[in-house]
């Protein structure tokens, strides 16, 4: 286990959002949700954080979060994406922007996420 893995210490549910190109009966467009767990670290922003930010950089119950660059799930390479979503603690949030970090050799994505419910 590297120092990386030893950090990510949450199980989150990374739902990837996929449009099928067609729409459904209502129409709107048509969408697959597809899940699946990965080990993250999730950090919701508090009041203290809102405060030493730039004004709107942040919003009270958003979080920064830390993943791997990629993960192999189910036979599968899957990484976090802007327009993903994570839940964590029954909250779900919007992947706004991804950014790539590299601390020696560990490499790691830090992610801003938007509360959504």
């Amino acid at each position: 286990m590297s120092i990386l893995d030893s950090l990510l210490t949450h199980k989150v549910t990374l739902c990837k959002v996929t449009s099928s190109g067609g729409t459904d009966i209502w129409g709107e467009p048509s969408e697959t949700i597809t899940q699946y767990t990965i080990d993250a670290y999730i950090q919701p922003i508090t009041v203290e954080d809102i405060r030493v930010m730039s004004p709107g950089e942040f919003s009270f119950g958003d979080a920064r979060g830390y993943f791997k660059t990629k993960y192999d799930v189910e036979t599968k390479e899957v990484e976090v994406r802007p327009g993903d979503q994570i839940i964590y603690n029954d909250v779900t949030y919007l992947v706004e922007s991804v950014s790539d970090f590299q601390w020696n050799e560990f490499k790691y994505r830090e992610a801003y996420l938007r509360r959504v419910t």
